[in-house]
């Protein structure tokens, strides 16, 4: 496999809280790819795509639907490594990887930290894209 390679980049990476440097770093390459409304676009999306995708795993957990709900954590995954959370897209891994043994103890564990990573990517998304509408717009500055 590649050393550049997309998924050996996310799963290099072990920290313990979705860094906001990481993400911050993650964007800014995108953003020179691209421009800063499709950063926005993918981050609001993010924020609508994880609440639905959360709330069906929440309840994939209770009705211990373990194919609905890996699918789900897949799905996230992919958001989540589109706006460079390494720690969320491991997150994602590891309740796929406890579907297949259908591990429900060790879920039900995970699902608060993953909800809270998602709220800290979002986070950072957002102040990230604030800073970058302020640099680009220094009157937009409340802080002024």
């Amino acid at each position: 496999m590649e050393t550049n390679s997309f998924h050996s980049k996310m799963t290099s990476l072990n920290s313990p809280m979705t860094s906001q440097a990481q993400v911050f770093d993650w964007l800014e390459n995108l953003e020179k790819d691209t421009d800063l409304s499709f950063v926005e676009t993918l981050a609001h999306q993010f924020e609508t795509h994880s609440e639905e995708l959360l709330q069906g795993m929440q309840n994939d957990f209770f009705h211990r639907e373990s194919k609905g709900l890996s699918f789900k954590a897949h799905k996230l995954k992919s958001a989540a490594g589109n706006l460079g959370s390494t720690t969320t897209w491991k997150t994602c891994q590891k309740i796929e990887t406890l579907c297949l043994a259908e591990n429900w103890d060790e879920i039900s564990n995970i699902l608060p930290i993953l909800n809270q990573e998602c709220d800290e990517t979002y986070f950072y998304c957002k102040k990230y894209i604030d800073q970058k509408k302020v640099m680009n717009h220094p009157e937009l500055d409340s802080d002024k």
